[in-house]
């Protein structure tokens, strides 16, 4: 995230960039990512330490919708060790994250998303944050604050919203009321 200091507010101790935030519409659409390699086959996606229990749990249900995860009683671990000691989701041999399901005719989209809606369960708090909070951003070091990927507008489920556009886009709105909470949601909106 590259912004100006002046188009952030403080929210509930996180800098958020209001004008990142209001400028960019999301739909998660994996038949839109046929056309260019969708963030699954882009991006190194670390997990927390905390994140890996809550990931492993749902593994067995992902395995159902990727197959090469092998059997219940046998499944290939799809996690690795970067070279700085960080666990990230591992890749096959052309990026692609081990959990993406290619979908006809060639869209990628989660097996751990997949596998929590099958089991009714929230997929934001079921996949990495990191993956959940697409195309927002966090800061990994300083004060936390919250804006948009750096590349997010090189996706198709990315689009820019008019300078003029008020509020929030749904898509948006949704991903920061899941992660952070529909306090933190209303705050931002009263900031707009």
């Amino acid at each position: 995230m590259k912004y100006p200091a002046s188009s952030f507010v403080e929210v509930q101790g996180v800098l958020v960039d209001l004008a990142a935030l209001r400028g960019i519409a999301h739909r998660c659409d994996p038949g839109r990512c046929t056309a260019t390699p969708g963030c699954c086959a882009r991006y190194e996606v670390c997990l927390t330490r905390d994140e890996v229990p809550t990931l492993l749990g749902l593994l067995p249900a992902a395995a159902r919708l990727a197959p090469w995860l092998g059997p219940d009683d046998a499944l290939e671990n799809p996690l690795a060790e970067t070279d700085d000691g960080q666990v990230a989701l591992d890749t096959d041999e052309d990026g692609r994250c081990l959990l993406a399901v290619a979908d006809p005719p060639g869209a990628d989209r989660c097996a751990l998303h997949a596998a929590a809606l099958a089991e009714g369960l929230d997929p934001l708090r079921h996949k990495p944050r990191a993956c959940a909070l697409w195309p927002l951003a966090e800061t990994e070091d300083g004060p936390p604050a919250l804006g948009v990927f750096d590349g997010a507008f090189a996706f198709a489920c990315n689009t820019r919203r008019p300078p003029a556009a008020r509020g929030l886009d749904v898509g948006i709105a949704a991903i920061v009321a899941g992660l952070f909470g529909a306090d933190f949601l209303a705050a931002v909106l009263r900031e707009l």
